[in-house]
């Protein structure tokens, strides 16, 4: 058994290229609600929970995406609804 004080966490990729970045808090305009929500039923489309509740793949995908729609249309009407950008220290974004 590894005592907690002996573990060590492995880390890949140069952790300088990570401190190049400006990890920046934006607002997100209304025009960016499909594509925000497009990207939350994505990252969610293989949670467990999301899989017990609709096991079709495609009714799924489709559930998702009009339920994170309809979450964050009414958080825009409350004036609240934010987002990361990440940018490179020079200023140009990431895609």
């Amino acid at each position: 058994m590894v005592e907690p004080d002996e573990a060590k966490r492995q880390v890949f990729g140069d952790l300088r290229e990570e401190t190049k970045m400006d990890v920046r808090v934006i607002r997100l305009s209304g025009e960016r609600l499909g594509e925000a929500a497009g990207l939350l039923a994505r990252c969610f489309h293989a949670n467990p929970n999301f899989v017990d509740l609709f096991p079709k793949e495609r009714a799924r995908s489709c559930t998702l995406l009009h339920m994170f729609a309809a979450g964050l249309r009414d958080a825009l009407d409350f004036g609240h609804v934010y987002a990361t950008t990440r940018m490179a220290l020079s200023g140009s974004t990431l895609t």
